[in-house]
């Protein structure tokens, strides 16, 4: 692989820990791809949330209906 190759799949091997033979035979070879890499996967788990937020069941239709019932704006044009 060469470096354009590389950096076009970064994105897909951020959150893995199985990175490709070949991707890592590349960053062995070239200290420019290993460090946008680690650079890369470093603000990937900074800004990956630390905590699970879940929603209730009925929160898309309670929004749905408060922006309905709310007068400054017009109805939505589709149910849920």
């Amino acid at each position: 692989m060469n470096c354009k190759d590389i950096k076009i799949s970064m994105l897909d091997y951020l959150s893995e820990e199985n990175i490709p033979q070949e991707m890592k035979d590349h960053f062995a070879v070239c200290p420019s791809c290993r460090s946008e890499f680690e650079q890369m996967q470093h603000l990937f788990q900074t800004l990956k949330p630390k905590i699970a937020i879940n929603a209730s069941q009925n929160f898309t239709k309670n929004i749905i209906y408060k922006l309905n019932k709310n007068q400054y704006f017009s109805p939505l044009p589709f149910q849920i």
